[in-house]
């Protein structure tokens, strides 16, 4: 049995075969192999960040005839762990308003690598409105407009991102 990783086979008894066109480089036996496997790993992990935590505010459980009218909007800030480190804390507020005027807001609050925060915050929208049975062709018109400026960016140190887990 092989375990393919990447464009190098690693077998159970670890020696692994890198394949160049061409060559056939056998390697040894050892820790090269999971090495190897843990880099492969961390390339793929670091392309998006993992909620952390989340609180839904809603007056009811979905949106009641949204075909009449739904709006949305939304805010975010971050920071990094640590000085010059790719892992971020990125904390999402949306609000959604109905045609009735009723308010659904959610805060959530994802870490991860930074490469991702952009779709981060997409998706997190997007989930928002369909978590609401806003219907998907509905969602898919309010997301078709969807930018992030910085109209919609907090700077961290005016902003208190303890009331997420207070409210």
């Amino acid at each position: 049995m092989k375990f393919i990783v990447g464009r190098i086979y690693i077998s159970p008894r670890l020696a692994f075969r890198w394949q160049i066109p061409g060559k056939n480089l056998i390697g040894y036996y050892g820790v090269i192999p999971i090495i190897i496997y843990l880099l492969e790993t961390f390339h793929t992990m670091k392309s998006q960040l993992k909620l952390q935590g989340k609180v839904d505010l809603h007056p009811q459980p979905e949106i009641e005839e949204s075909i009449r009218g739904v709006e949305y909007d939304f805010f975010y800030t971050g920071k990094r762990q640590a000085l010059r480190s790719p892992v971020i804390e990125l904390h999402i507020t949306s609000t959604v308003c109905d045609w009735a005027e009723n308010v659904y807001i959610r805060k959530a609050w994802y870490m991860g690598h930074k490469d991702q925060w952009k779709q981060c915050i997409e998706d997190h929208v997007r989930q928002h409105l369909l978590d609401l049975s806003a219907g998907h062709m509905l969602v898919m018109r309010l997301m078709q407009d969807f930018e992030i400026g910085e109209k919609h960016f907090k700077e961290w140190d005016k902003y208190n991102p303890n009331h997420f887990r207070t409210a």
